[in-house]
């Protein structure tokens, strides 16, 4: 109750023809609060990799306790 969660792991960097797919569920008390980032580079840039991934897909619900609904979702596809 009355938490706070700030969930920023490191950014995913793909590599050449590799496909990433992540689904995040967070489940909190409707009194705490949440700072959250989801995020991904072009690749390996330094290795001529920008943008040469094959697939991405992410996936984040945000769910009150007790709840079945999520209040927000966020979600991206990229096919390259």
């Amino acid at each position: 109750p009355q938490a706070l969660l700030v969930w920023a792991p490191d950014p995913c960097a793909l590599f050449r023809s590799s496909s990433f797919q992540q689904t995040q569920n967070f489940n909190i008390d409707p009194t705490s609060s949440v700072a959250l980032i989801d995020w991904f580079s072009s690749g390996r840039y330094r290795n001529g990799e920008s943008w040469a991934f094959d697939q991405l897909s992410s996936r984040t619900c945000l769910t009150f306790a007790g709840e079945d609904i999520p209040f927000l979702q966020d979600a991206t596809h990229m096919d390259l």
